[in-house]
């Protein structure tokens, strides 16, 4: 699958298969990074994401395919000769060596001059912000800091391509999100192809140029994050990016543009304009699903909307945003809507409201 594919490639997999005892964790993939491209593969554990960043450093080994780096196939090139940076989970840092040995580490492998090394670390810790730092050992670093210094490791040798896999796991969610930013500044300031492996959501929405959402060893769609959002390819991707509310649906009636819908327990037509995958027939069971940002509360129906009555069953607020959780005829459904909006009670009556345009129609589970 290999939609929205940038203008030239700085990393390209060809039909990539892998195994691991005895089972296939990459069933074929295709996927091509550009230049200075930032690339998430999202998906859950055992999907196959980290297998394939390993496949890209030759860590592994693939059972056929092409793993192409500008134009040079490295299939079958040791690791050592592929020109990756990569940082891991745990960032792999020698603790004998201080921050600048660390950092110079590719360098000395490379048999580069100590001049060359000196200019080079000292330009990578400037820019990660740990130019006083060069002395200490790794465990009198913190957690961002130990991080700060594996990505300056991995961009030190000026690598085709950088691979990061879930380099935030360990970190707080505050200094996560910070560390978010930074890298992002790093890899635009360094132009590099990135490759990054996360399973949260809102990280690759936040970092993203695209995602490629993996699902049992393929790709289940590859995209724009406001596209894998707002217009996901598959049913697992709008499963697992946003989540969502799922109504028991009845199909009634099915026009040139939209399915006509009756909500389990209710005698109004709800208009749906998207099916995701597979075609509905009229009396079929169904869902329809509907992203908790796309439902509005209103006091008074508006012919454009959809609308339901609901009963405030509880809220969290969130700051900038209350989360609602309402009764929709026995269903939960859940709704995010401004803090600045009025507050509504819990056990309060009201219409949950949604453009026509928005939710899915399904198949039912």
């Amino acid at each position: 699958m290999m939609p929205d594919m940038p203008n030239g490639c700085a990393l390209e997999l060809r039909k990539v298969v892998a195994s691991y005892g005895g089972e296939t964790v990459v069933k074929g993939i295709d996927l091509s990074v550009a230049p200075g491209e930032f690339v998430s593969l999202l998906g859950p554990s055992g999907c196959g994401k980290s297998t394939t960043l390993r496949l890209v450093a030759g860590l592994e080994r693939p059972v056929s395919g092409e793993i192409i780096v500008n134009g040079r196939d490295l299939t079958r090139v040791p690791p050592n000769q592929r020109e990756m940076g990569v940082v891991f989970q745990d960032y792999a840092l020698f603790p004998h060596m201080n921050v600048a040995r660390n950092v110079g580490y590719g360098l000395e492998m490379r048999r580069k001059s100590s001049a060359e090394i000196a200019e080079r670390v000292s330009e990578m810790l400037e820019m990660v912000g740990l130019g006083d730092y060069r002395d200490r050992l790794p465990g009198e670093l913190s957690g961002g800091q130990r991080q700060r210094v594996a990505l300056a490791r991995a961009l030190a040798t000026r690598p085709a391509v950088l691979l990061l896999d879930e380099p935030f796991a360990a970190l707080d969610r505050h200094l996560r999100s910070r560390m978010q930013h930074e890298l992002r500044r790093i890899q635009r300031l360094m132009s590099v192809a990135t490759i990054f492996v996360t399973h949260d959501q809102e990280e690759a929405l936040a970092m993203s140029d695209r995602i490629a959402v993996m699902s049992q060893g393929v790709l289940s769609d590859i995209g724009e994050p406001r596209r894998i959002y707002d217009d996901p390819a598959s049913r697992f991707a709008l499963d697992f990016i946003g989540g969502c509310s799922k109504l028991p649906v009845t199909v009634r009636e099915i026009g040139e543009t939209a399915i006509f819908c009756e909500l389990k327990g209710h005698d109004t037509l709800l208009e749906v304009q998207r099916v995701l995958g597979f075609a509905p027939v009229v009396g079929q069971p169904a869902r329809l699903a509907l992203r908790s940002n796309q439902i509005r509360i209103r006091q008074a129906e508006n012919p454009d909307e959809n609308s339901c009555p609901v009963q405030v069953k509880d809220k969290v607020f969130l700051g900038t945003s209350t989360e609602y959780t309402f009764d929709m005829g026995g269903y939960p459904v859940e709704a995010v809507e401004p803090s600045s909006n009025r507050d509504i009670a819990i056990s309060a009556k009201a219409l949950a409201c949604w453009s026509k345009k928005d939710g899915w129609l399904i198949a039912q589970d």
